[in-house]
């Protein structure tokens, strides 16, 4: 679900799902093995030892690394628990290794300052290709540090992604979301 349309006798408007409506309607499906919910991938500017580092940044769940295929060259994703727990830690891209700390330096357990928020580096994972629309961005953070009330919105920027748990399954994860959206 990309797209969530909510009209009414005075108007309408359509934007990306909010954090509500994925943990109310996508959340929990019977036949998902694991279920994410994360951001879309947000420009952003930050500063880093007096330079600007202009990039992008996803806030994410646990279940986002078990659901998508990345392959680690540092460290490891951050978990379920660090996102509950709000832990300011981040999975950082190859690239902003790079510009963060330089060429042939490891960034595990180094930090870095985002939104006034000091993150700590758990993961370095490859550069990922921005058509990879649900993978693509430069750092990943747990969706729990992000700041203000994200968890009563209906719209905004967030996505999901359902892990089904074979392919004759997938028929049944759409008509139970389906059934859901009835509610809606």
């Amino acid at each position: 679900t990309y797209v969530v349309g909510i009209y009414g006798m005075q108007g309408g408007t359509t934007s990306p799902p909010g954090y509500r409506f994925v943990d109310k309607y996508v959340r929990g499906l019977a036949k998902a093995e694991a279920t994410s919910i994360f951001t879309g991938s947000s420009s952003m500017v930050m500063y880093h030892d007096r330079r600007k580092i202009e990039t992008h940044v996803r806030r994410t769940d646990g279940d986002y690394w078990r659901i998508l295929d990345f392959q680690f060259l540092e460290g490891g994703p951050f978990t379920e628990a660090e996102n509950r727990n709000a832990n300011f830690v981040a999975v950082i891209t190859d690239d902003m290794r790079e510009r963060l700390y330089g060429p042939n330096t490891s960034a595990l357990g180094k930090s870095f300052v985002l939104d006034g928020q000091r993150f700590r580096v758990v993961g370095v994972v490859p550069a990922v290709p921005i058509t990879r629309r649900a993978g693509f961005s430069e750092i990943w953070a747990p969706i729990r540090t992000a700041k203000g009330e994200y968890q009563k919105s209906m719209i905004g920027n967030f996505n999901a992604i359902v892990l089904a748990r074979s392919s004759a399954d997938f028929e049944d994860l759409r008509n139970e979301f389906q059934q859901r959206l009835t509610q809606f």
